[in-house]
């Protein structure tokens, strides 16, 4: 499924879900620092 950013850009299911890994391995890493990230900005 391709989805559109608000910047009219698309996203896929895989570009959200390759995200959501490396924020995780990077949450569980390194806790205290933030992410920033192409689908889902700040963290």
């Amino acid at each position: 499924r391709v989805d559109t950013k608000e910047d009219l850009t698309p996203v896929t299911e895989a570009d959200q879900g390759a995200e959501k890994a490396i924020r995780a391995v990077l949450g569980a890493a390194r806790p205290r620092d933030a992410i920033v990230g192409e689908e889902y900005g700040a963290s």
